[in-house]
């Protein structure tokens, strides 16, 4: 949400980092042992050491030249059974549904490629159980713990607890608990999940 958004902001400033939105790297010259950023923007800066995470794209390159199923991720049943019966996929790749939040999720989650790849082997050993559970993730950023049960989304009402240091914030829709954000407050995530 935006509020956790910006609260880890402001933490990463304070921390000493320069955040730049709406801004790319456009080139990097090795100079020695220091790095020259160019920005989109003109920003420049040099950098130690360069760290680049890009992109979420599943690869679904195979999936597709098998003829199998595939949007945002390759669309698979409760069991990970893809338009194929007899493959199965599952972990970050996959498209599955969700039942306790009525809808098709694609997660990079760890516990989601753990969760979903129980239900797969089961399904394959002939004892299905479909995977079907809340989305949660953490997040451990200097002395803050962030936890988060469900997917944040629309939402009409929202329950604040806490202080500024410690809070949760509880999103719900239509009377309904959709997403429990945590900073801090392990006993309101685990409520939530």
């Amino acid at each position: 949400s935006e509020r956790i958004s910006d609260f880890f902001e402001n933490k990463h400033r304070s921390m000493g980092a320069n955040i730049r939105f709406n801004s790319y790297v456009k080139d990097i010259v090795t100079n020695g042992t220091q790095k020259n950023i160019f920005c989109n923007d003109g920003f420049e800066f040099q950098a130690d050491l360069v760290f680049a995470g890009i992109g979420i794209k599943p690869n679904t390159q195979i999936a597709k030249e098998a003829g199998i199923e595939c949007n945002n991720g390759i669309i698979v049943n409760d069991f990970g059974q893809t338009s194929a019966e007899s493959i199965f996929a599952c972990g970050d790749c996959t498209n599955h549904p969700n039942k306790i939040l009525n809808t098709r999720l694609r997660l990079e989650s760890v516990h989601n490629a753990v969760e979903q790849s129980k239900s797969v082997a089961n399904m394959i050993l002939g004892n299905p159980e479909p995977y079907n559970q809340v989305p949660w993730f953490w997040s451990d950023q200097y002395n803050i713990k962030l936890q988060i049960a469900g997917i944040f989304s629309e939402y009409d009402n929202c329950l604040v607890i806490g202080n500024k240091e410690s809070f949760s914030l509880s999103f719900f829709k239509d009377n309904q608990l959709r997403c429990v954000e945590a900073i801090n407050r392990s006993k309101d995530f685990v409520l939530g999940r």
